[in-house]
């Protein structure tokens, strides 16, 4: 709403001060010539002037209702803000582990139902059937503003890991998260840092 009153305050300045110009050219022509003049040449050029700012104000009009339009349909959906991170819980979790969380920034509340982690040219997927036992769980309806923290069981990375060298070629640049809700799934990527972790954990699995 605030958007929209900017956009009204602008425009009611626009005309306003096209109004004040057009008033001060007037008073100026008006006393420059002679009535003949007046009703002769410069009646018909404001005629035609009218007429343009006429369509000019239509087609402005036009084009603002169809931004509001798209604006408001591009609103009306999930939009979902996640982020990758390792996690640690002072006195719980000492060691880190695989964190997501989650804001709803969109207008329609998001359902949120399952994670998996995937990978081009995989044929498989990863589901996350069960959490750390410190974490949030679904499935989880967001509304705008709400988040939910979700927190991978510990050593998690190395089921990454050997997924990766299995099933990916080894191509751990190529990993990602997805999160899956009842109407689609979001793309969530797999940061430098948290790569390097994953394939370092290899080791550990040995």
């Amino acid at each position: 709403m605030k958007t929209h009153g900017f956009i009204y305050l602008f425009i009611g300045l626009v005309s306003c001060l096209g109004l004040l110009l057009a008033f001060v050219w007037g008073i100026e022509v008006g006393f420059s010539v002679s009535q003949d003049e007046y009703e002769r040449n410069i009646i018909p050029v404001l005629s035609v002037l009218g007429t343009w700012v006429g369509a000019f104000a239509t087609c402005s009009a036009v084009l603002l209702s169809l931004w509001l339009a798209f604006r408001q349909i591009n609103q009306d959906k999930e939009i979902l803000d996640c982020r990758l991170d390792m996690n640690l819980i002072p006195g719980y979790q000492n060691e880190p582990c695989i964190g997501l969380t989650v804001v709803s920034k969109g207008n329609k509340p998001a359902n949120i139902l399952s994670l998996s982690w995937f990978g081009e040219g995989a044929k498989t997927a990863i589901w996350v059937a069960r959490f750390n036992q410190h974490s949030e769980t679904l499935p989880k309806v967001l509304s705008y503003g709400q988040q939910i923290n979700l927190m991978h069981v510990p050593h998690f990375e190395r089921d990454l890991a050997k997924y990766v060298r299995e099933h990916m070629d080894g191509k751990f640049e190529n990993l990602y998260l997805s999160l899956n809700t009842t109407t689609g799934s979001t793309k969530v990527k797999v940061k430098e840092s948290m790569l390097s972790l994953i394939k370092s954990s290899e080791s550990a699995n040995k």
